[in-house]
């Protein structure tokens, strides 16, 4: 190669080499990066799927208000090949009579999987809301079939038909328009059915009278089954121990008949029940169980009642019963 050829191909990667520079230059120029700006106040965007949990969170309360148990009871036939809306008849799987406040895995005679058998706790709404709607998420290891019922107005309608179909409804959630002004640390302190009731029979409302007609002593309560009242007990055991000084989120209701208004021992009463006097009767009792809200104005009972007089004879003879020294029923 001679001397020529040598220096137009040296030329020519000169040449190349002084090109890719001129255009990484005019390419920096143009489009240049540079460091990296921080906000002075970051604002945090939750995820789409944080913001549909929470909002639908929000919206529960609002959903029990508008609940439809009869669009409810439609939605219980995808249920109704394995479960019973039967007092202690099982299917394959356990009885859902009394279901809402009852302990989790806490039906008679059933035999639950140990993922349920290990859940504490009782079937409110909260609960049954998050089993109803993810099964498995709710308790890994169940032996539950069904995939989940994914719209929360479909899960509400369900828990409210299944709140109502044993004819002693609790109240699954107030609306929020109407929460009670009372200090928020006194609310479990009356969560429970069968807490204090006032002796002054004459206060209670005409209408709750008439909605709920007391059960007269004597007759009715000679005829009270203590074993039937038992069943109905499960509705307060969520809350309430029969054990002498045992209080849980409402009183001890061992001993309670005969028992001064407000008096369990170490339990941190509402003013709205502390300022009621006299003892707990048959009566009185049966006034309460028939309008919790009625008789304690202004307490945060979250249990709506015992509509049916007959249940309400059954629960206040088991609860007589139940220490071991029955007082008279008058």
């Amino acid at each position: 190669m001679d001397s020529g050829e040598f220096n137009k191909i040296a030329g020519a990667v000169i040449g190349a080499l002084l090109l890719f520079l001129l255009l990484g230059f005019f390419s920096e120029q143009i489009f240049h990066g540079g460091h990296e700006d921080t906000l002075a106040y970051a604002v945090e965007v939750e995820s789409a799927e944080a913001a549909e949990a929470e909002a639908d969170a929000i919206d529960l309360a609002m959903l029990v208000v508008e609940a439809d148990a009869a669009a409810g009871e439609k939605l219980f036939k995808q249920c109704a090949a394995c479960h019973k809306v039967e007092d202690g008849v099982h299917g394959v799987g356990p009885s859902l009579w009394g279901v809402v406040g009852r302990e989790v895995a806490a039906a008679e005679g059933f035999g639950y999987s140990d993922a349920l058998a290990g859940k504490d706790g009782v079937w409110d709404l909260e609960h049954l809301n998050a089993f109803l709607e993810n099964p498995k998420g709710y308790a890994p290891g169940t032996k539950m079939a069904y995939g989940g019922m994914k719209k929360a107005e479909d899960r509400v309608n369900l828990i409210a038909w299944l709140n109502e179909a044993d004819g002693s409804p609790m109240e699954l959630a107030a609306a929020p328009a109407e929460a009670p002004a009372e200090p928020a640390a006194e609310a479990p302190a009356e969560a429970a059915p069968a807490e204090e009731a006032s002796t002054e029979t004459a206060a209670a409302p005409a209408e709750t009278a008439a909605e709920a007609p007391a059960a007269s002593a004597g007759g009715v309560y000679a005829a009270a089954s203590a074993e039937a009242g038992a069943k109905v007990f499960n509705k307060c055991k969520a809350c309430h121990t029969l054990e002498e000084g045992k209080n849980r989120v409402g009183p001890y209701l061992w001993g309670i008949i005969g028992r001064p208004v407000a008096s369990a021992e170490g339990y941190a009463y509402s003013d709205a029940l502390k300022a009621k006097g006299g003892e707990w009767t048959a009566a009185n009792l049966d006034a309460f169980l028939a309008d919790p809200k009625g008789w304690a104005p202004g307490n945060k009972m979250s249990f709506a009642g015992v509509r049916d007089a007959e249940d309400r004879a059954n629960l206040i003879v088991y609860l007589n019963e139940a220490d071991g020294s029955p007082e008279p029923l008058e």
